[in-house]
This record gives structure tokens, sequence and C-alpha cells, in this order.
């Protein structure tokens, strides 16, 4: 993993702190979104505010809660940032919190790795971290929907 601040290369004790594990982003075809999943620990000493997940295969992404993105009615709430608790662990999923990437460049086929960057910060470390890993693409068990949404909570999707 490597470890960028706002304004370069942060403090590498960073990187062993917030770890992110089971990456993975749902197939899809050029133009479309993708889901995201991951597990990501806090093992800071104190809270951090997830702010996004990106990827330079998009030119947009959000964070968001959806009870069931496995339903066909879902309702789909953009999120600002999400509040992981020190020494907490958070499943970004299809059901709850989760993330998607808009408008992707290119086909996403299973198999296939996609880079992602993950944003965050806390009081100690008030400069936005960045934490780069890849995700695996994976075909979804079931139908993903992104939900009905105004166009006001997804600018730019």
């Amino acid at each position: 993993m490597i470890v960028l601040g706002a304004t370069g290369v942060s403090g590498a004790s960073n990187a062993s702190k917030v770890v992110v594990t089971h990456a993975t982003v749902t197939t899809a075809k050029k133009g479309y979104p993708s889901a995201i999943f991951f597990e990501l620990s806090n093992n800071t000493s104190a809270k951090i505010w997830l702010t996004f997940v990106s990827s330079p295969l998009s030119p947009s992404d959000m964070i968001d809660y959806d009870k069931n993105m496995t339903v066909k009615s879902s309702k789909m709430i953009a999120e600002s940032s999400i509040k992981v608790l020190a020494g907490h662990s958070l499943t970004l999923s299809f059901r709850g919190q989760g993330a998607m990437l808009g408008s992707i460049s290119q086909n996403f086929k299973a198999g296939s790795t996609v880079p992602l960057t993950l944003g965050w910060h806390s009081k100690a470390h008030p400069l936005t971290t960045l934490v780069t890993f890849s995700a695996l693409v994976v075909k979804p068990a079931k139908k993903i929907y992104f939900g009905t949404m105004s166009a006001v909570s997804m600018l730019g999707m």
C-alpha cells in the first residue's frame, strides 16, 4: 500500500493503520456504474472519516447508503463521509453503507483488477490521506440496482 498526503508522501506509519482488505468491484459495461465492496480497519488511535473512494477509470464516485442494492425498489442516499471509530472496522457493501463508481471508462470484466484510491482524514490528520489499492472485478451473485435517486444527490453521475 502507498500512502500519499495532500501535499506529497505522508508518514509511512499511516499505511498500516488504515487497512483495506477484500476489495472488489462489480462487472460493468463502459459508461455504466460499478459497485464497490471492501473491508476497512481503523487501527489508528482516533476516529476517522472516510470521504471518498475513487478510480482513474471513472470520472465520478460516491459513498452512499442503500438498505439493499439487490432490491429493485432500493433508494440510494449520497453521504459526504462515513465515520469509523478508533479500533473498529467497516464493511462497504451492497447493503447499508457502500460506494460506487459512475460512468466507467472501460468494461470491467470478471477476473481483472481496478485501481482504487480511498481518502480519509481525522483530527490528528486533518489533510486527506490517500490509500491506494486494487480491487478484483467480480460478477455479483444477484443483480445490483443503483437505486432511485435525485439528480441533486448524484451530481456528475
